[in-house]
């Protein structure tokens, strides 16, 4: 009888690594040398052109997450409660102050120029030059 102690786990990934290397060592003599570097440096080239682009831009957006995470949970972020009504921190506020043009510019520079486009065609529709 086999005692429950002496049974070891099959372990999956050991089991397809040794397969995967006897595959290897069987076909590598095979393939003629040029040809085995060829593949080798198309992955490696396929690697850094599709996948490491893809990994450094998630890892970048999972650290400026967690930095603008860190930031914006700091007190001074807070909305301040005065029993009724909410209102901004002295940080948003000073934001809003110095950032405050540049948003509001950038928010309606579309829309604005929407407008002056169908104003300037009703103009001309009406046969009126502008």
């Amino acid at each position: 009888m086999v005692d429950k102690m002496d049974i070891v786990p099959l372990n999956m990934n050991d089991i397809k690594e040794k397969i995967s290397d006897q595959i290897k060592g069987s076909f590598a003599g095979l393939i003629p040398e040029e040809f085995w570097k060829s593949l080798v440096d198309n992955e490696i080239k396929d690697f850094k052109e599709k996948a490491l682009p893809k990994l450094i831009r998630a890892e970048l957006e999972k650290r400026a997450f967690e930095i603008i995470k860190n930031e914006f949970n700091k007190e001074e972020y807070n909305v301040i409660w005065d029993g009724m009504r909410q209102s901004a921190s002295e940080t948003v506020r000073s934001m809003l102050k110095e950032l405050g043009p540049a948003l509001v510019a950038e928010l309606f520079a579309a829309p604005a120029h929407n407008i002056i486009f169908k104003i300037k065609d009703e103009m001309s529709r009406y046969g009126l030059q502008y």
